[in-house]
C-alpha cells in the first residue's frame, strides 16, 4: 500500500476508503442481492461470459480471496466442458427460476406468455422446451455454436440476444436473456425527460399547461432518435458504449461553456439525505474481497477501470458443434423436469 501512496498521489486513508466503497459494492450487487440478475447478467453478456475476467479451473488464483457464498446446488454439476463451472451453476440456478415462472405463465397468460410463440410453432410441449432451454445454455456454457461468435465490446447484448431468438440452437435462452437484458438498470431516462421538463419550463415561460409540456417533450425525443440533425443527412444508429473510467483531463482541457439553456434551476444535491461514512462500514479495507475465480488483472476488466485502457485478445470465431434438441410428440404428461 506503501507503493500505492507514492504512485498515485493518494493518502492511505484515502486508499482505504476506496477498498470499501468497492468491497461493499461487491458485497451488496453479487454476495447479498435479493436474486442473482446482476451476476447473470454479467455471466450472459457476450462481451464477457468467456472472456478471462473469470478465471477457467485449471487457472491458479494470484490475485484474491474466495469470499463468494454459492449455495450448493443439488442438480449433478456438469464441468466437462463448461469453461466456468462455479460461474455457470450460479447463473443456471436464476435462470431456472425465469423459467418456472415463463412456463407456468403459459398457463395462466396464454397468448400474452414471454414463451407462447415458441411452444406453438417449434415445441408444442412445455417438457420439450425446458429440455431444449437445457441443451442451449449447456452449449452456451461451453461456449459453442450458436453462441461461440461472441460480439465486440462495444455492441448491445440485448440486440445479440434478439438475433438468436430466431436461431433453433438459442431460440428458448436467447427469448429468456432478451428478458433480462431489456431491463433497465438505471433511471438515466427518466432524470434526462425531468430535465428536459425543468428546461422547457423556465421562469419564462411557466405557465404552461401540463398537456402542452408532455407533447413537447415527446416530439423532441423522436426526433432526436428518427431525424437526422442536419436535414439530409443519414439517421446515425444509437451508439451505447461500456461504461468505462477515462482520463478527464483531455476532456476538461478541450474547454467549451456550459449551454445556459440547459441549466438546471434547482440542485439535486439538496435533496439527497446524508449518508454515514464510509468508514462506518462493516466490510474490509485491508484488500479487494473478491471472488477467487475473479482475475484482477485481466486485460478487458483493466480496459474498463483504467484510464489508458488495455488491449483486448480477439476470441475466435471458429464454430463448435451445436447441441440438438429433437422435439417429438408422444402420449406421455407434459410435465417439465427442472433437474438439470
Amino acid at each position: 500500500m506503501e507503493t500505492a501512496v507514492s504512485r498515485l498521489g493518494l493518502t492511505q486513508d484515502q486508499i482505504q476508503d476506496i477498498i470499501r466503497i468497492v468491497n461493499k459494492q461487491y458485497k451488496d450487487f453479487i454476495n447479498d442481492s435479493p436474486t442473482d440478475i446482476y451476476f447473470s447478467a454479467f455471466y450472459l453478456d457476450p462481451r464477457f461470459a468467456n472472456s478471462n475476467i473469470l478465471k477457467t479451473p485449471t487457472t491458479g488464483s494470484t490475485t484474491t480471496s474466495f469470499t463468494i457464498r454459492i449455495p450448493v446446488s443439488s442438480s449433478p454439476v456438469m464441468d466437462d466442458g463448461v469453461l466456468h463451472p462455479k460461474a455457470f451453476q450460479r447463473a443456471k440456478g436464476f435462470l431456472k427460476t425465469v423459467l418456472r415462472n415463463e412456463v407456468a405463465a403459459l398457463s395462466e397468460y396464454d397468448d400474452k406468455a414471454l414463451l407462447h410463440d415458441l411452444l406453438q410453432t417449434r415445441y408444442h410441449r412445455k417438457d420439450e422446451l425446458v429440455k431444449a432451454f437445457s441443451s442451449q445454455l449447456l452449449t452456451f456454457g461451453r461456449n459453442q455454436f450458436p453462441f461461440k461468435s461472441g460480439c465486440n465490446k462495444n455492441a448491445n447484448p440485448l440486440q445479440w440476444w434478439k438475433r438468436l431468438t430466431h436461431d433453433e440452437n438459442a431460440d428458448v435462452l436467447a427469448t429468456i436473456c432478451v428478458k433480462v437484458f431489456a431491463i433497465l438498470p438505471n433511471s438515466m431516462p427518466d432524470e434526462r425527460t425531468v430535465s428536459e421538463f425543468t428546461r422547457q419550463n423556465s421562469s419564462l415561460r411557466g405557465n404552461q399547461s401540463v398537456s402542452t409540456l408532455v407533447d413537447i417533450v415527446q416530439v423532441g425525443q423522436w426526433y432526436k432518435i428518427h431525424s437526422p440533425r442536419i436535414a439530409g443527412e443519414p439517421v446515425k444508429p444509437r451508439h451505447r458504449p461500456v461504461v468505462r473510467f477515462l482520463d478527464m483531463t483531455k476532456e476538461m482541457q478541450k474547454g467549451g461553456g456550459a449551454d445556459s439553456g440547459d441549466d438546471e434551476y434547482s440542485s439535486d444535491e439538496e435533496d439527497v439525505p446524508a449518508c454515514s461514512s464510509v468508514k462506518d462500514w462493516e466490510v474490509e479495507d485491508m484488500a479487494f474481497d473478491l471472488d477467487k475465480d475473479v482475475d484482477l488483472a485481466a486485460p478487458i476488466l483493466c480496459d474498463l477501470i483504467s484510464e489508458a485502457g488495455a488491449p483486448v485478445d480477439s476470441q475466435s470465431n471458429a464454430q463448435g458443434k451445436a447441441l440438438s434438441t429433437t422435439v417429438q410428440s408422444t402420449s406421455k404428461p407434459d410435465v417439465p423436469n427442472y433437474d438439470f
